[in-house]
């Protein structure tokens, strides 16, 4: 990648970041992928905001993304982590999906050394249940 093109990706890492998270996701790619590639490991060479990196990890390929921009990548590493809440011990709802019920505190400490955005615990506008969500930046080793 040449030298301004990175320094324009990491200047505007935030604008470009939202930017992609706003567009809407790139279908055929994912069609392509479950199509012609078998679930596991998986590198994403280029990975911007870490949008596809999320979809990949989230869809049976295990992913690290690879970009040349720190700023990319920082923003890459911001985590966002949602939870339905259940209270006391597991639950199956009506279409069998499994909520695990699990302390918060393990979630906690396994960001410690990282800043909270946002920590709530509310009923979601989407589904009417209710979600506890965290929103935390973790610094993380940058070999990647």
């Amino acid at each position: 990648m040449d030298k301004e093109t990175l320094i324009a990706y990491d200047t505007a890492a935030e604008s470009f970041a939202r930017e992609w998270h706003e567009q809407p996701p790139p279908v055929d790619l994912h069609g392509l992928i479950k199509t012609f590639f078998r679930p596991g490991p998986t590198a994403d060479i280029g990975c911007g905001s870490g949008r596809e990196v999320a979809w990949l990890c989230a869809n049976g390929f295990p992913a690290i993304g690879y970009d040349p921009s720190e700023g990319l990548l920082a923003k890459a590493r911001e985590l966002y982590l949602s939870w339905r809440v259940t209270e006391g011990a597991d639950r199956r709802d009506e279409q069998g999906r499994l909520y695990a019920a699990f302390d918060k505190e393990i979630v906690v400490r396994a960001l410690s050394n990282g800043s909270f955005l946002l920590d709530e615990e509310v009923v979601s506008a989407s589904s009417g249940k209710k979600v506890h969500r965290i929103i935390a930046r973790k610094e993380v080793d940058a070999t990647y």
